[in-house]
């Protein structure tokens, strides 16, 4: 729908600017765009002025800004052709011409040259340092490092990056709020305030602060493999509430008067700042950040547990978030998968969850009688981790490899069933044969019994597994004998450099390798490629009989 006589609407911009035959126009267009902002021009030309690339707005209760955005891609005399652009409009008349031609007469505004043929680390801009600084003169730049760090942003949380992008650019901030019921306390001498939030509410008024340009942020980079997990663990309802809170550091005061210490903890009401940038993330990016890319809809009915300040100066600030990740001690990774096995996973839905609770229960087995006795550590309180298989470990080895679960299930044939015999009668008859070769005191057999070995002697039963589909079997105790041969101290420590280089996908390759040298006539069909197998069913649960699985 058109907004006036020769007006183009924002979807006639939005084709516009994806049609622009500059790319460097493009990628800032799409950036601002995926940002939430809505197109007020795409080259808009003011005669006897000059033109500008692009002009977006930023809305919400009230709060109105727009922007002029000037961009450059040719490296030849940026710092004039930046100068040019704020001369031109920082004057007056100029801005007012602009504003009133894109109905936006009067608005805040912020002009912006985005400069993509320099890094921000290795441009001097000296030339043009009388435009910036000034409050009446909202004027900056973004370098092409600038632009790259967004737009990745942008890819891992969607719209909400804007607030990283209004913090950096120091966009004034609108004054809304809202009441919440609360309680005081006390951090020492520092008062906060705990209550619960809606995700939307979050997302919408918090920030991050990060190394920037000359900002004295301090926060991560964004670890978008976390924020997926999260982010998927959310939507499987794998993750019902976080036992932690996110913890946020307000501009504006959020009670006055306080409540003194000797009456503390005490409900009360704060007023809550929910303009843009209102509130920085000390602590808990990625769990408010997990939510972002679910459907907006939903963001309203999901809470976070929150802890606020209110206007803790930056060094306090900085102080705290170096304090929680310094001193605070991580869950132990075993104790936690020897605790997710205490639950039911549906495998049609939380497949790899069902796969690792098999494992742990597998492990449990075995950790009371067998090759494995009392050998497998599991985060209690009173073990003792050293000379053990950690349970993280044993989990691994046999999922990743996909000796249970997995597109293979190597050793069960219904990878769906919670039946362990099958898997745990193959993963028992497989250490009770190699304690059998390698004595676990030896140092063979301690290699063999550590987070290296285990993990490269696994991915080498992998490689045999997928051989034995593909045709080519070789029975466990002949490789275990094959393998005793060939595993001498200089074997291991070159496995153990390997590994440091590559995992355990290089120490299985070398260990096939050298059997084939040893060995020729019985590992020469032995492939370590498998898109060169043929016969194996990647990506489809066939049953295998026990039998034909070792």
């Amino acid at each position: 729908m058109s907004r006036g006589v020769g007006v183009p609407s924002s979807a006639e911009l939005k084709e516009r600017i994806s049609k622009d035959s500059d790319p460097s126009v493009r990628a800032i267009g799409e950036l601002f765009l995926g940002l939430g902002l809505e197109p007020l021009a795409h080259a808009k030309n003011i005669p006897d002025v000059g033109e500008i690339d692009l002009a977006f707005k930023l809305q919400r209760n009230g709060f109105l800004f727009v922007f002029l955005i000037e961009v450059s891609a040719d490296s030849y005399d940026q710092n004039q052709k930046i100068g040019h652009f704020f001369s031109r409009w920082s004057t007056q008349n100029n801005l007012d011409l602009i504003l009133k031609e894109i109905h936006m007469a009067g608005a805040k505004n912020l002009r912006l040259y985005i400069d993509l043929s320099r890094d921000s680390k290795n441009c001097d801009i000296s030339s043009v340092k009388h435009h910036f600084g000034k409050p009446e003169s909202p004027n900056h730049v973004m370098f092409k490092d600038d632009v790259e760090y967004f737009q990745g942003v942008s890819r891992s949380i969607g719209k909400w990056a804007k607030s990283d992008l209004l913090s950096f650019l120091r966009v004034p901030i609108s004054q809304t709020s809202l009441k919440v019921n609360a309680i005081q306390f006390y951090l020492d001498d520092i008062p906060a305030f705990c209550f619960v939030c809606d995700v939307r509410t979050l997302l919408d008024s918090c920030y991050i602060s990060r190394r920037l340009e000359d900002r004295r942020g301090y926060q991560r980079a964004l670890n978008e493999d976390r924020l997926r997990n999260i982010e998927k663990d959310i939507e499987d309802r794998r993750i019902v509430a976080f036992p932690n809170s996110i913890l946020i550091n307000c501009e504006d005061v959020l009670a006055s008067p306080l409540a003194p210490p000797q009456d503390c903890p005490k409900s009360i009401e704060v007023t809550l700042p929910t303009s843009y940038c209102s509130c920085c993330v000390v602590d808990g990016q990625h769990r408010l950040l997990g939510f972002s890319r679910l459907d907006e809809a939903e963001l309203s009915l999901r809470h976070l547990p929150v802890v606020a300040f209110q206007q803790l100066p930056l060094d306090d600030e900085v102080k705290l978030f170096i304090d929680i990740n310094s001193k605070q001690k991580r869950i132990d990774s075993n104790l936690i998968e020897d605790l997710k096995a205490d639950f039911h996973w549906d495998p049609s839905t939380n497949y790899r969850e069902h796969t690792g609770r098999l494992i742990v229960l597998i492990a449990r087995e075995l950790d009371k009688k067998g090759p494995l006795r009392a050998r497998i550590f599991f985060g209690g309180a009173r073990e003792v981790k050293q000379g053990k298989i950690t349970l993280t470990t044993f989990v691994s080895v046999l999922r990743e490899n996909q000796l249970v679960g997995g597109k293979n299930h190597f050793w069960q044939s219904d990878p769906t069933s919670e039946d362990i015999k099958e898997p745990l009668y193959k993963t028992k008859n497989f250490f009770s044969s190699m304690l059998k070769v390698f004595h676990a005191d030896s140092d063979a057999g301690r290699f063999l019994l550590g987070n290296i070995g285990l993990r490269i002697i696994f991915r080498t039963i992998q490689v045999l597994e997928r051989n034995s589909r593909a045709g080519t079997a070789i029975e466990t105790a002949k490789f275990l004998e094959d393998l005793h041969s060939i595993l001498s101290a200089k074997v291991i420590a070159e496995l153990e450099t390997l590994y440091g280089g590559g995992g355990g996908l290089k120490g299985s390759n070398r260990i096939i390798e050298t059997l084939q040298e040893r060995f020729p006539t019985r590992y020469e069909q032995i492939e370590v490629d498998f898109r060169r197998l043929s016969g194996v069913n990647v990506g489809v649960l066939t049953p295998i009989s026990p039998e034909k699985s070792t």
